[in-house]
C-alpha cells in the first residue's frame, strides 16, 4: 500500500483532475449554455457547488467556489482573488491560492482554459500577473492594447447564492483593491 499524498500540491492536481469534466459557461437548468456579455450580464446567477455540479459548471466564479470546498474538505485555507480590468470588455477573472508550505502558493487554474493548470507562485501579484499575460489572448485583447490596467481584491466568503453578475463582482470588489497594476504585452513565440 502507498499511503495517499495529502500535499497541498497534490490535492491541486487531484482537484485539477476533477474539475476538468466541467465545462465553462452560463449554468442553468442541468446544462451550460454560451452567449454574448449582454447574457451574460441579464442570465447569470452564481451557482452554488451543488449547481456547479448539476449543471457541468460556469464562469470561474463558480469554479473558485467549488474549489475552495473541494481544498476545505482536505482541511486548506484558500485564498481568493477577483481581478478588474479597464478593457472596454470589462474582462474579469477570479482565482484561488493555497499556501503551499514552503512560504509561497499554488496556484490551481482551472476556468481560464488558457492557463488551465496548477502553478507554484510566491505571491498573489505573481498570479494576478500571469492571469494578465493571458488577458491579452481573449477578445483580440492583443489586437486593441499595449497595456491593460488591472485591479486586484481578496475576498472573503462568496455572495449569496444566486447574485446576478453586478451583485458577485460587486461584492467581489468591496473596498480598496488588494494590489493594482499595468500590464504589457509580451509577444509570444507559441
Amino acid at each position: 500500500d502507498i499511503p495517499y499524498d495529502y500535499s497541498p500540491i497534490a490535492v491541486c492536481n487531484n482537484m485539477l483532475d476533477d474539475i476538468s469534466k466541467f465545462k465553462y459557461g452560463l449554468g442553468y437548468g442541468g446544462s451550460i449554455h454560451h452567449g454574448s456579455s449582454k447574457d451574460f450580464d441579464e442570465k447569470y446567477r452564481f451557482e452554488s457547488p451543488e449547481d456547479f455540479e448539476k449543471n457541468g459548471g460556469g464562469i470561474c466564479f463558480d469554479f473558485v467556489e467549488w474549489q475552495a470546498g473541494y481544498l476545505e474538505a482536505y482541511g486548506y485555507t484558500c485564498r481568493k482573488f477577483y481581478i478588474s480590468t479597464d478593457t472596454r470588455d470589462g474582462d474579469t477573472h477570479t482565482f484561488i491560492l493555497v499556501d503551499d508550505g514552503k512560504g509561497g502558493f499554488i496556484y490551481p487554474e482551472a476556468a481560464f482554459e488558457l492557463m488551465r493548470g496548477v502553478y507554484k507562485v510566491k505571491s498573489p501579484e505573481e498570479a494576478a500577473l500571469k492571469v494578465m499575460d493571458r488577458i491579452f489572448d481573449i477578445n483580440d485583447n492583443d489586437k486593441k492594447y499595449d497595456e491593460i490596467k488591472y485591479y486586484v481584491w481578496e475576498y472573503e466568503g462568496h455572495p449569496p447564492y444566486g447574485s446576478t453578475m453586478k451583485e458577485a463582482t460587486e461584492y467581489f470588489s468591496k473596498g480598496e483593491p488588494f494590489h493594482e497594476g499595468t500590464a504589457t504585452k509580451i509577444k509570444r513565440k507559441d
